[in-house]
């Protein structure tokens, strides 16, 4: 149960009804008490349900969703969701385990993996690390309400395009994009998302770094710049780690086995 008492919601979405029904199933008796199970059969149908559940004043939690769907596939349905501000935890029901796989997976803000065929008990601790996680976003994103305000999209949207300004801050951001108090904007981004406007940046500045990682070979030197660190290089690192535990270079090095930001 989520700490305002309603039960969470869980989709699962697999074009194979077998499986679809199959892991609904097992979850919602593993589940019964405090979740509620959804499923749809490809992308495209899921996220009109999940369209449908906004409408209601629902909100879904945790989609677990197959890769290779017709209509519209996994990866495609979560970067519709994450615009869309729909779910909070995204894992990815799949068989592929390789490094281009898992470049487009951190871009989406995939959590987790599920392989096929299905463990019983690896599904269900990856579902509970899930719904752990989704409850500590809620407190933190106001997921229950599922939008953003307009100042706060505006202000996100900005930010995404300008990650490698060194000189962001709240002022700037209020006056560019926002247009509105730079103190009221704080306590926006602090109330919708749970995190303090320089935390919210970080967050941002190290997903960019990580896909810079993974998807290029430039020096930490130049993803430092990009990123916002131009003038500091060891400062970048510390962050990183802070973040993903490893350095920048212990990250491109390991990077078949990436660690995806929680």
């Amino acid at each position: 149960m989520t700490e305002d008492g309603k039960k969470y919601i869980v989709a699962v979405v697999d074009d194979e009804r077998i499986i679809r029904e199959g892991i609904s199933s097992v979850l919602q008796k593993k589940f019964s008490e405090k979740a509620k199970i959804v499923s749809a059969k490809n992308g495209k149908e899921a996220l009109l349900l999940f369209e449908d559940m906004q409408n209601s004043r629902e909100s879904v939690d945790v989609i677990l969703t197959d890769i290779v769907m017709p209509e519209l596939d996994g990866l495609g349905l979560i970067e519709c969701c994450r615009k869309k501000c729909i779910g909070s935890q995204y894992l990815i029901l799949t068989s592929h385990d390789d490094f281009s796989f898992a470049q487009k997976a951190i871009r989406c803000g995939v959590s987790d993996f599920v392989l096929k065929p299905c463990n019983t008990e690896e599904l269900f601790a990856a579902i509970e690390k899930a719904l752990g996680k989704s409850n500590s976003r809620k407190n933190q994103i106001n997921v229950c309400e599922q939008v953003y305000s307009l100042p706060l999209k505006a202000s996100i949207s900005y930010l995404n395009e300008h990650l490698g300004d060194k000189g962001m801050n709240l002022m700037r951001l209020s006056n560019e994009s926002a247009f509105v108090n730079p103190d009221y904007l704080g306590k926006l981004f602090k109330k919708e998302t749970g995190l303090k406007f320089n935390d919210f940046l970080l967050k941002l500045r190290i997903e960019k770094a990580m896909e810079l990682l993974l998807e290029t070979d430039l020096s930490l030197q130049e993803i430092a710049e990009k990123c916002g660190y131009a003038e500091n290089s060891a400062y970048f690192c510390v962050q990183f780690k802070k973040i993903q535990g490893m350095t920048p270079g212990e990250f491109r090095k390991n990077r078949t086995a990436v660690q995806l930001i929680p």
